[in-house]
């Protein structure tokens, strides 16, 4: 039954987009979906749910009962809703990273806090490329750099808190409608993305928590590693973002292809 079901829709789906002089693309726009959703749908292999099924009427200006070729127009009750967006899991290093991130803003603050209580009005806040105090101010300054770091992690949460389609993983779940989850190749190319973006995070951090540390203790900063630090941003920034250049062309190239 289910299978017939299938067909019958499929059939109907595909003559009333034909009729319409709709692409699947242009379709799937119009119902906030992926054009291989579409495309599954009118080779029978899913099914749209209940409320999707309606949306479709809706968009052809037709009876449910026209669309599913059945008296009621409901689904056989073993369907399956198909989900709208692909979800990724959490990736457990690019979580250990962004925890070791969220651990360097806070240690900041309680550094910062502690230091604030000993020194005096006036500290070294700035320095050379030498790495020594060259520039002095308040030390309310002490509250500048954790701030940025807690700034620059709590943007990087909120944007996957915020289920962009072109999100980036930083260890949260990810909704990428154009990723082949099923294809080893392509999680291990998002794994190694993830951590990388993970790296980037993790590192600019530290950077900060030298500078800050070096301010604390009213001492030379270790220009060259932190300076490291955030070169090394610049090649992994790169890779990551040819990694995923790589997966959405795969994937469009994909899409193209006959059905």
């Amino acid at each position: 039954m289910q299978d017939d079901f299938r067909s019958r829709f499929a059939d109907t789906l595909r003559r009333l987009r034909t009729e319409a002089g709709w692409t699947q693309e242009e379709v799937a726009q119009k119902l906030y979906v992926s054009d291989k959703t579409v495309s599954k749908w009118e080779r029978g292999q899913s099914l749209p749910d209940a409320r999707m099924l309606g949306a479709i009427a809706a968009l052809f200006d037709c009876d449910v009962n026209r669309l599913t070729g059945t008296e009621d127009g409901k689904m056989p009750a073993d369907n399956t809703p198909v989900p709208r967006r692909r979800r990724l899991g959490l990736n457990p290093v690019s979580a250990v990273i962004l925890l070791a991130s969220v651990g360097m803003a806070v240690a900041m603050f309680v550094r910062s806090a502690e230091a604030y209580r000993v020194l005096p009005d006036v500290i070294g806040i700035h320095f050379n490329a030498a790495g020594e105090i060259d520039g002095y101010g308040g030390k309310g300054n002490l509250w500048v750099l954790p701030s940025i770091a807690a700034a620059f992690v709590l943007l990087a949460i909120l944007l996957h808190l915020v289920k962009i389609r072109w999100a980036i993983n930083l260890g949260l779940p990810v909704y990428l409608d154009t990723l082949i989850v099923g294809k080893r190749s392509e999680k291990a190319i998002y794994a190694l993305m993830s951590v990388g973006i993970g790296l980037v995070i993790g590192m600019m951090t530290a950077a900060f928590f030298l500078a800050n540390e070096a301010m604390i203790a009213q001492k030379p900063l270790n220009f060259l590693l932190m300076i490291g630090l955030i070169l090394s941003v610049i090649p992994i920034t790169i890779v990551c973002v040819a990694l995923g250049a790589r997966i959405i062309r795969r994937e469009r190239a994909e899409q193209r292809k006959p059905q």
